[in-house]
């Protein structure tokens, strides 16, 4: 499966989003992302890819499903793309 990023990292991070961008999937579809900061329960700060998102009656949806495989392989790509290793994969 295809799958490119452009990940950009803003010098001053915004709150906790530390990176954005775009993901095309074999060249035929194109969506935005962030990258997020989130801390755990146990205190460990830990990042993530998100999704679209739109506000619908007051609650957030999701507009960008992807499956498992696409989900990790999304995450791997954008890995490679910001010379992180700290997107974690909350699907294993």
């Amino acid at each position: 499966m295809d799958v490119e990023a452009r990940i950009y990292l803003p010098e001053k991070p915004l709150e906790n989003v530390w990176g954005y961008g775009e993901v095309t999937v074999e060249g035929l579809f194109t969506f935005q992302v962030r990258l997020l900061n989130y801390q755990k329960e146990s205190g460990e700060e830990t990042s993530f890819v998100s999704f679209p998102r739109r506000k619908v009656q007051g609650q957030w949806e999701d507009v960008v499903h992807p499956n498992l495989e696409l989900r990790k392989k999304i995450e791997e790509v954008v890995n490679q793309e910001t010379g992180e290793t700290k997107i974690i994969t909350h699907y294993e």
